[in-house]
């Protein structure tokens, strides 16, 4: 085409053409004399984008403006976040989806223009669309545009599920229990079962004070549970002796004794 193209500007939020289309189009083959057509989207949280596709006359790019966008390039997967750039070539297999949990906004272009109607044509299907897409629709729609699906596309997990709070207690409800276990601490090699057992001495203990008997708990500590006359001992004596500072001193396999700054 390569007319002499007008000048325009639009306002934030605002498409040149084809309202509805997904991305939005703000410049098409008409605007820019067939050069290049250029859009904006946004796409959701934990969204699948299109499968994994080939364009056989259209060459594209990606800049990533906000979120983080999952895209398949051949068998590679990248993950662009604010500021990352991606080209995409004709005949290059590529796919991409919001595998976060916030939208990501970025922009393409494709070149040369045109990619447009084939946008419109996409968009006004998905629109009316009620459950899963039928793949005929989608291969008729492909038919109209020099491309073809050539695989899957990204596989985006659901989100987890929200923790479930405790329900409120009411007047003159027991104290909940309270867990003198603490998960160990990364770094730490876990004992394997059936380790000798390793008592940690009350009387050395006593001598170590505070932070070594913290250290021998750490690294003494025995398959299943510690001496029970030890682990009365650190919990009574050393949690009085370091006034609150350390939490949890001793405690049951996996887990063993470290202290906690309080």
């Amino acid at each position: 085409m390569n007319q002499q193209a007008a000048p325009y500007v639009l306002a934030a939020g605002q498409a040149r053409s084809h309202p509805g289309a997904f991305p939005a189009i703000k410049a098409g083959a008409a605007d820019t004399g067939g050069l290049f057509t250029f859009c904006d989207g946004v796409l959701g949280p934990r969204t699948p984008g299109p499968a994994l596709h080939v364009h056989d006359e259209t060459d594209e790019c990606f800049y990533v403006i906000d979120g983080h966008l999952q895209i398949q390039v051949g068998e590679e997967r990248h993950d662009l976040g604010p500021g990352c750039f991606a080209w995409l070539p004709r005949h290059i297999p590529h796919a991409y989806a919001n595998a976060s949990d916030s939208p990501v906004r970025a922009v393409s272009m494709h070149v040369p223009g045109g990619i447009e109607e084939f946008f419109a044509a996409q968009g006004a299907y998905f629109v009316r669309l009620q459950g899963p897409p039928d793949p005929e629709q989608i291969a008729a729609i492909w038919a109209g545009h020099p491309g073809r699906i050539v695989g899957p596309p990204i596989q985006v997990d659901a989100a987890p599920a929200a923790a479930v709070p405790d329900p409120p207690r009411k007047a003159g409800d027991p104290e909940p229990a309270k867990s003198r276990c603490t998960p160990e601490p990364q770094g730490l090699s876990p004992r394997t079962e059936g380790s000798p057992r390793q008592a940690l001495g009350l009387e050395d203990a006593r001598r170590a004070g505070t932070a070594a008997a913290t250290r021998m708990a750490r690294h003494r500590g025995v398959p299943r549970c510690m001496d029970p006359d030890v682990d009365e001992f650190l919990h009574r004596g050393l949690v009085q002796e370091h006034r609150g500072a350390c939490r949890m001193v001793a405690s049951c396999w996996p887990a063993r004794a470290h202290c906690v700054p309080g």
